[in-house]
C-alpha cells in the first residue's frame, strides 16, 4: 500500500464512481479498477462493493476511509510546507569585513526567526567588493563602513546608521597607557601594526605623510582579529574604528584630528521586494556595541 493507492481508493470512495474518480485521479478507468484490485489483494479484503449503478463501501472500505483521510491529508500539508520552503525569498546581504559584527548578527538572526519567508544569504567582504557586487545585482542590501571617498550612486536608497570614531589602540603595558589621549604625532616611529583593509588606510597615510610621521611598521595585516591578537601582544600599537577595540585594550583618542567613518547600508530603490522592506524595518532598532554616536535622524 503506498501513498498513490490511497489517493485513488478516496477518488473512487467519495464519487462514489470508478468513472468519476478516474477523472479526479487523472488515470483511465481501467487503469484506477487495476489499481484497486491491487490494493484490496495486498490488505487481502474487498474494500468496495461493485453494483451496477454504484459502488459503495464494504465495512472494511469504511475503516480504511479514515485512514486514508488522515494520510493523505498530512501529506498534503507536508508538500504545501516543503513548496513554501523552496519558493521562499533569498535576501542576500553583504556584510563590511571591518565592521563590528555582534550587534549585526543578533539582527539578522531575530530577523530570520520572525520572517520564515525569508531566506539569509549573507557574504562579508571589503566595501568596494560590496559596492560593485550591488550594482551588479549580486547583493540586495550591503552594509558599508565609509570615510566619505567612496563613490556611492546618486540613484541609491541609503541610510545612515551610525557614527565612529578611530582610536589608538596599545597594550595595557604600553608606554602609552597611561595616555588617555594623544597627539597624531605620538605615532611617530612608534612600532606599529598597520591593517592593510582599513578603509581609512589612503587617508590615513596622506595624513601621517603630511605631518612626517613615520610609525615602525613591524607587521601588516588584513585580517583585524589579527591585528588586535598583535597589539595585545605588545608588538605594536594600531589605529581602529572603537567599535572593534574591547577592554582587553588601552584606548587612546586622536587629540588633533576628527577621525572618523559613517557605518550605512545602502540599496536598490527599484529592489525593494517584501523582505527587504520588512529587514529595513527592523534595522531601524539596531543598537552597535561601543563608542559610535547613532544618527538620530535616522
Amino acid at each position: 500500500m503506498n501513498l498513490r493507492q490511497l489517493e485513488q481508493f478516496l477518488a473512487v470512495a467519495e464519487t462514489g464512481s470508478f468513472s468519476k474518480g478516474a477523472a479526479r485521479a487523472h488515470v483511465s478507468q481501467p487503469a484506477l479498477s487495476t489499481a484497486i484490485g491491487k490494493l484490496e489483494n495486498d490488505l487481502g479484503v474487498q474494500l468496495f462493493n461493485r453494483l451496477a449503478r454504484q459502488v459503495t463501501l464494504t465495512a472494511e472500505g469504511h475503516r480504511l476511509l479514515a485512514s486514508a483521510k488522515t494520510i493523505v491529508g498530512e501529506c498534503e500539508t507536508v508538500r504545501a510546507a516543503l513548496k513554501q520552503t523552496a519558493e521562499r525569498e533569498v535576501l542576500s546581504i553583504g556584510i563590511c569585513d571591518t565592521m563590528d559584527l555582534t550587534s549585526l548578527a543578533a539582527t539578522l538572526e531575530q530577523f530570520r526567526r520572525n520572517n520564515g519567508s525569508v531566506r539569509l544569504k549573507v557574504w562579508e567582504d571589503n566595501s568596494q567588493v560590496l559596492i560593485d557586487q550591488l550594482a551588479n545585482g549580486k547583493q540586495d542590501l550591503i552594509f558599508l563602513a565609509v570615510t566619505g571617498d567612496e563613490n556611492l550612486p546618486s540613484s541609491w536608497e541609503t541610510r545612515h546608521l551610525a557614527t565612529e570614531n578611530y582610536v589608538i589602540a596599545t597594550a595595557h603595558d604600553h608606554r602609552l597607557a597611561g595616555q588617555k589621549s594623544a597627539l597624531l604625532a605620538v605615532l611617530h616611529d612608534l612600532p606599529f601594526i598597520a591593517r592593510r583593509h582599513c578603509e581609512y588606510r589612503k587617508a590615513f597615510g596622506k595624513l601621517l605623510s603630511k605631518q612626517n610621521i613615520r610609525p615602525k611598521v613591524t607587521y601588516r595585516t588584513s585580517q583585524d582579529q589579527r591585528a588586535l591578537d598583535l597589539v595585545r601582544a605588545g608588538l605594536g600599537a594600531g589605529l581602529f574604528p572603537r567599535s572593534l577595540v574591547c577592554s582587553d585594550f588601552h584606548v587612546l583618542e586622536v587629540e588633533d584630528h576628527d577621525l572618523t567613518r559613517s557605518v550605512l547600508c545602502c540599496w536598490k530603490q527599484s529592489k525593494l521586494s517584501a523582505g527587504l522592506y520588512n529587514f529595513l524595518c527592523y534595522i531601524e532598532n539596531m543598537e552597535f556595541r561601543g563608542s559610535i554616536k547613532h544618527d538620530s535622524n535616522n
